[in-house]
């Protein structure tokens, strides 16, 4: 197999993991409260990446400087602490609301990420203003019930914060990514994040030992496939695919999320929230296609 189309594939395997974590975070969510999951969930990732990192000492290093080695740790420090923020407002919001509307409203970070940069005086260019307002128009077609006096739920609302932070999250890794050892910039996140989650556990929760073995299965899932494993997929993939292709397939992690809602939880999203998860999508991919491949279809 050529190494373009496995690296598509794992890509494929990944947004799968990714999608069906919602699922996992939702049943978890029954058990388990939200500091106290993401204390355990973040943890466990990090131990996965720690005995990753172990075993991948047996392969010739190359020298690290003291440069990178500087990145690394403020890099998952900085990384770690947005993390935390963005997935305990994630973990709230997801006990009062579907997966599959978890999924789509946290999949807006990719959109939102624009958005912040013109805030930074960036000049944003026509597809992504059209992006924009496309999202806006899918978020509050999902979110907004007027039959109930437009109304929001108010875990769509905690979904959507976490994903203002999760954009934030993407910023932080492109900053200090291009210096880092990616896999330990990883690991120390996940491990600032499950510091500050029991801080949080601790001040606020009462962790019951009985319910947290109920919920251990998504804990588990959540660590170790979804954080551990789907992060060192994407790496592996993204070496041999174009970064265009690679952000379009690990956008299906929204529709998985949907997919498995309606399928292991009985979800059943009514028209309107359909046409805005489409709507939702269909901005969240305009917005990944670079605008000279879009000038170079519509000239054919």
């Amino acid at each position: 197999m050529k190494n373009k189309h496995r690296g598509e594939l794992l890509l494929l395997l990944t947004s799968f993991i990714w999608g069906f974590a919602f699922i996992a975070q939702k049943l978890g969510s029954d058990y388990i409260e939200p500091f106290t999951f993401n204390f355990f969930r973040n943890l466990t990732a990090g131990i996965f990446l720690l005995a990753y990192s172990f075993f991948k000492k047996n392969k010739p290093r190359k020298k690290v400087d003291s440069i990178t080695k500087t990145a690394t740790i403020r890099g998952g420090i900085a990384t770690g602490l947005v993390m935390a923020v963005a997935v305990s407002f994630q973990q709230t919001g997801v006990y009062f609301t579907t997966s599959g509307k978890a999924g789509f409203i946290t999949s807006l970070y990719v959109v939102i990420v624009p958005i912040f940069a013109i805030f930074m005086g960036k000049k944003v260019s026509k597809k992504t203003a059209i992006s924009i307002i496309l999202a806006l128009v899918g978020l509050y077609l999902l979110t907004v019930r007027v039959d109930d006096g437009f109304s929001i739920n108010k875990g769509d609302i905690l979904i959507f914060v976490g994903s203002l932070f999760f954009a934030f999250h993407i910023l932080f890794i492109d900053k200090f990514s291009i210096r880092a050892d990616s896999v330990k910039m990883s690991m120390i996140q996940f491990f600032v994040a499950s510091l500050v989650s029991l801080l949080l556990m601790i001040l606020f929760e009462k962790p019951n030992f009985d319910l947290l073995m109920k919920g251990m299965l998504a804990i588990l899932y959540l660590g170790i496939f979804s954080s551990g494993l789907g992060y060192t997929l994407q790496i592996v993939a993204q070496k041999d695919t174009d970064p265009t292709i690679a952000s379009l397939i690990l956008s299906l992690e929204s529709v998985f999320a949907a997919f498995f809602g309606f399928l292991f939880l009985k979800e059943r999203p009514v028209d309107r929230e359909i046409i805005g998860g489409i709507i939702m999508f269909i901005a969240i991919i305009l917005s990944q296609i670079p605008e000279q491949k879009i000038k170079k279809f519509l000239k054919k």
